[in-house]
């Protein structure tokens, strides 16, 4: 039986594009997505921050318990009020 060649496959010397040296500009939706992203990180590690200066299991960081309190509810009304739209 012979093979058939197909009409679809690239040959192998072909090398891919470069890009050019401008990036492109992302559209509102990924950027929206990446707020999104970082806002949820931001929660996650606040309330990180929070436990662990609540249990005193971290005695140095101590001082950052207040800060870490601020910046969780910060990002949770960031979070309420992004998706209020």
């Amino acid at each position: 039986m012979e093979s058939e060649k197909t009409t679809n496959s690239k040959p192998r010397n072909t090398r891919p594009t470069k890009p050019s040296g401008r990036r492109q500009t992302p559209s509102q939706d990924e950027i929206r997505q990446r707020k999104g992203d970082l806002i949820k990180v931001g929660m996650g590690v606040s309330l990180a921050t929070l436990l662990l200066t609540a249990l005193r299991i971290v005695r140095p960081m101590m001082p950052l318990h207040p800060v870490a309190g601020a910046a969780l509810v910060t990002f949770t009304l960031l979070h309420i009020f992004r998706h209020k739209k």
